[in-house]
């Protein structure tokens, strides 16, 4: 096994949730209804979007991209860890699933899940 500061986000997130499978139904339940938000509150985003590393519109482009993905995968998410990984994770795409998670960490019950967030996604 590689060492955590040799692993990339597909192999953290695989991780993660290899540890924490019953997390990822409410995970991507989630995820989805972050990016409705998102997308129907497009007007808001771009008055307020100020001092940020990337453009409104990449925002809603990875929140569109996502919303794309659960539509075409939806269960199969679920079922396969490297398909939610590889569809969630994998370059630009983990910006939005990163800030997802740490979202996610507001309404998760699980201690321990929220701990484990942290070791594998910590922002600095």
């Amino acid at each position: 096994m590689k060492s955590m500061d040799k692993l990339n986000n597909v192999e953290r997130a695989r991780l993660l949730f290899d540890l924490f499978p019953d997390e990822k139904p409410s995970f991507i339940k989630f995820t989805g209804a972050a990016v409705q938000k998102i997308m129907s509150d497009e007007k808001e985003l771009r008055e307020n979007w100020e001092g940020q590393l990337i453009t409104v519109d990449f925002w809603l482009q990875l929140a569109k991209t996502a919303e794309n993905k659960i539509n075409k995968y939806g269960s199969k998410l679920i079922a396969s860890n490297r398909l939610f990984a590889d569809q969630f994770f994998d370059g630009y795409n983990a910006m939005l699933a990163s800030h997802c998670l740490h979202q996610f960490k507001k309404v998760t019950s699980n201690q321990r899940f929220i701990k484990a967030i942290d070791v594998f996604f910590l922002f600095e």
